[in-house]
């Protein structure tokens, strides 16, 4: 009774997957259909016992975002599995972090009384906060390539404690400083941002390559951008189409909400080459 109940909750658990993890599944079912054969021949001295499944009507069903089916995989099985939400984002912060978290030794340091220290910009997702007392948080931050504790004292503790929920992608600036105690780096945060909301108040352009020369790629492609007007982002449109290809710009009540969804979903678009965002430069938003 026990391995007849397991192969109904195995076929159950069948309809809640999607078609990749079905068919898989439904393999692993013919498997253990075939042992349950074999044990029912067995205890009863033959005839024969079939567990079947009845035909699957697969629903087809828009993708997990990336970062969602990234989070669902690291709450499932206790760690990342295909990538890190990290990654997608890997290229837009190049030019606001002085280094990812697994190369925090490339950033020079200056001798001090206390040991080496630099001023540093990092970026990563917040992990486990501890507080202690009213006025200090620390908080584990990692981008899939190393690790930092970041300390918020006072000041720093009281304005931007609230961006400290879990998986936010955060920047964060400040003192870096040796960890004496447990090796590795510490940082004592002066300033942070939630990285969504500074990309967009420094994204200057969106820049994006389409080839149309099939036709019907630029209207998929406008359609998407629809989803993310009005914005501030202006937009600069590489465009081939047969017979030649220009440039496209768009701004004012035709720009768009700079974010990584947009990116994610341009990206993939048939036609669609480069996507790139254009930054102003540091001193011209965050200070």
């Amino acid at each position: 009774e026990d391995l007849i109940e397991a192969i109904k909750r195995l076929r159950q658990a069948i309809y809640s997957l999607n078609r990749e993890a079905r068919e898989r599944l439904l393999e692993a079912f013919d498997t253990v259909n075939g042992h349950f054969q074999q044990l029912f021949t067995h205890l009863f001295g033959g005839g024969e016992a079939v567990a079947s499944t009845p035909p699957l009507d697969l629903v087809e069903v828009a993708e997990w975002p990336a970062k969602q089916r990234l989070i669902g995989e690291r709450d499932t099985l206790g760690h990342f599995l295909s990538g890190h939400p990290m990654d997608a984002i890997r290229d837009l912060l190049g030019s606001l972090v002085s280094a990812d978290l697994g190369n925090l030794d490339s950033i020079p340091m200056t001798e001090r009384p206390r040991g080496p220290e630099a001023n540093a910009t990092v970026a990563g997702l917040v992990g486990g906060v501890r507080r202690r007392g009213d006025s200090q948080l620390f908080a584990q931050i990692e981008d899939g390539r190393g690790r930092i504790e970041a300390a918020f004292f006072s000041d720093a503790a009281r304005d931007y404690g609230n961006l400290l929920s879990r998986d936010r992608v955060v920047v964060l600036e400040g003192r870096l400083s040796t960890d004496a105690f447990n090796g590795g780096y510490n940082l004592r945060v002066r300033q942070a941002w939630d990285f969504e909301d500074l990309l967009g108040d420094r994204a200057r352009r969106l820049l994006v390559e389409l080839d149309d020369r099939e036709g019907g790629r630029l209207a998929a492609f406008r359609e998407l951008l629809g989803q993310y007007q009005p914005g501030d982002t202006a937009i600069a449109l590489q465009l081939t189409i047969p017979g030649g290809q220009g440039v496209l710009h768009w701004n004012g009540q035709h720009g768009v909400r700079a974010c990584p969804e947009l990116i994610d979903a341009l990206r993939p678009l048939p036609g669609v080459g480069t996507v790139k965002l254009d930054l102003r430069p540091a001193e011209d938003s965050i200070n």
